[in-house]
């Protein structure tokens, strides 16, 4: 597992990682750069666009928040992937997919994996991303006899993929 990144030195990984996640975001609705680019109020081109998804090129804000008004996404949901994938944590929690846990095999995480199969049994037909709090992850870490920090990696692991399965809200 890769170091969380110090804030003061990531401009370039949070500009990739946001890219990365709007990227993941246009394919989840099903669009191509080019149809998104025409929804978009103001003009702008596709290059333009793959320039922000390959993490080339910063946004500014209101680009941010007009593209993901476009592919109706919540820009702090974006932005909040995008950190978490970076390993950037600004508040410590992080949104997890509960079958992403029931896929890893690690004997240290059955207790996380009962936890999520258990989850999921609880509500079915329900969203299969949560978001967890840094209260209910470091009594998670209590019971897995982890530290925080190396169950917050292992948890980052988990974040939502941008397969269709993601619940961008």
């Amino acid at each position: 597992m890769k170091d969380p990144i110090e804030l003061g030195h990531a401009d370039s990984v949070i500009t990739r990682a946001v890219g990365a996640e709007i990227k993941r975001a246009r394919q989840s609705v099903g669009l191509s750069r080019a149809e998104l680019a025409e929804r978009l109020p103001s003009e702008i081109h596709t290059r333009t666009l793959a320039a922000y998804e390959q993490g080339v090129r910063q946004f500014t804000v209101s680009r941010l928040v007009e593209l993901c008004q476009t592919l109706g996404v919540a820009a702090p949901t974006v932005l909040g992937l995008a950190l978490q994938r970076a390993d950037i944590y600004l508040n410590r929690s992080v949104r997890v997919d509960l079958r992403a846990i029931l896929q890893d095999s690690r004997e240290s995480l059955a207790p996380l994996r009962r936890w999520a199969e258990k989850r999921l049994r609880s509500n079915p037909g329900g969203s299969t991303v949560i978001h967890l709090e840094p209260g209910t992850i470091q009594e998670m870490a209590i019971l897995l006899d982890f530290s925080c920090a190396d169950l917050m990696k292992y948890l980052s692991s988990f974040a939502p993929d941008g397969d269709g399965s993601t619940v961008y809200d």
